[in-house]
């Protein structure tokens, strides 16, 4: 079944496709941890008289009792000429609601991307989204379709420099990059409890015993870096950050190849590939760091994994393994 429009929540049209004339319709689509059905049957088109951004009822549930949550798509059947385009607006993390409402709304906000399973997900500075489920299983976000694609292999963390720069460790501490051209997994030597690669390619890595190692790519071998980490993540060469186990914050200054510290505590760091810093407390408070004023921004929401590719790049798990990505500043629809 289709969800069906049962009143608007707005007179005032929006170009280019919330006008009079045009024709609007709906579909959901089932997901199950990081799986997603196709999305369908969907509804009749409805036409657009004085009026906008409906409310819907009616959104089915899934037949199969197997859904965690449900993903609400839409189609105009006009827009500069080209029809119709289909657009996933919005998700109802529940398998029981049946109401949503397709309004437009400017805000800061974290948008649901999937439901459960996400142990560990990784974003590049060009916008790769890589993510491990509890299983090991590995899976690379398709920004067109906005669905997940299973990667051959098993992982126990992974990290995105770029959609070309992928590494990630194994539970044993086996060290992995993926080689794109052929489709593979190649083993380093060493290794390693956590591997963190920047936009430029840069790899670092963390054993368990908290000593840092950089990877030297010329010779393949493994720099030891003075000091000791819970976790590293690299930026590019030149912005390297760290968290120690009682939750002091450290960041590389590379001239002197020493740590300077940096006020506050975190749980876990991400620094993207243009320098873009935020953190996760262990309580779950979300920070971004303000390098102008070397103070921590709190932001809304509550995560207990971070992962910064750039500015507009920023990704995150919250304790029940969802996923969320940032979206400041954009027309987001939402359910009721």
């Amino acid at each position: 079944s289709a969800p069906s429009v049962a009143g608007w929540n707005s007179t005032t049209p929006i170009q280019p496709d919330r006008v009079s004339g045009n024709l609007v319709r709906y579909a959901v689509s089932y997901i199950q941890g990081i799986e997603e059905s196709d999305p369908g049957p969907w509804s009749a088109w409805t036409p657009l008289t004085n009026s906008f951004e409906p409310n819907l009822q009616g959104v089915p549930t899934d037949p199969a009792s197997i859904a965690t949550a449900r993903r609400i798509y839409r189609q105009f059947a006009e827009v500069n000429g080209q029809r119709p385009f289909t657009a996933p607006i919005g998700i109802i993390a529940d398998a029981t609601s049946t109401t949503f409402a397709d309004i437009i709304q400017t805000t800061q906000a974290w948008q649901q991307i999937l439901g459960g399973g996400v142990i560990n997900i990784s974003v590049g500075s060009d916008g790769a989204v890589w993510a491990i489920v509890s299983n090991g299983g590995i899976y690379r976000y398709i920004r067109g379709s906005q669905t997940w694609q299973n990667i051959y292999g098993g992982l126990a963390s992974i990290s995105v420099g770029n959609s070309g720069a992928i590494w990630g460790v194994q539970s044993n501490g086996n060290i992995f990059k993926y080689v794109g051209g052929s489709q593979t997994w190649q083993q380093i030597d060493g290794t390693l409890a956590s591997v963190s690669v920047g936009g430029d390619g840069t790899v670092w890595g963390v054993q368990s015993s908290g000593s840092i190692f950089k990877h030297v790519g010329g010779s393949q071998t493994w720099q030891q870096i003075n000091g000791t980490l819970a976790s590293v993540s690299v930026g590019n060469s030149g912005v390297i950050w760290g968290v120690q186990s009682n939750g002091n914050i450290f960041k590389y200054v590379g001239s002197s190849q020493t740590w300077q510290q940096i006020n506050g505590t975190l749980a876990s760091i991400s620094v993207g590939g243009d320098g873009v810093v935020w953190g996760v407390q262990s309580n779950g408070n979300v920070f971004t760091y303000a390098g102008g004023s070397q103070a921590w921004q709190q932001v809304e929401g509550s995560l207990s994994q971070v992962s910064v590719g750039s500015a507009l790049n920023i990704w995150g798990l919250d304790s029940q393994q969802k996923i969320f990505t940032y979206m400041p500043f954009i027309n987001l629809s939402q359910p009721v």
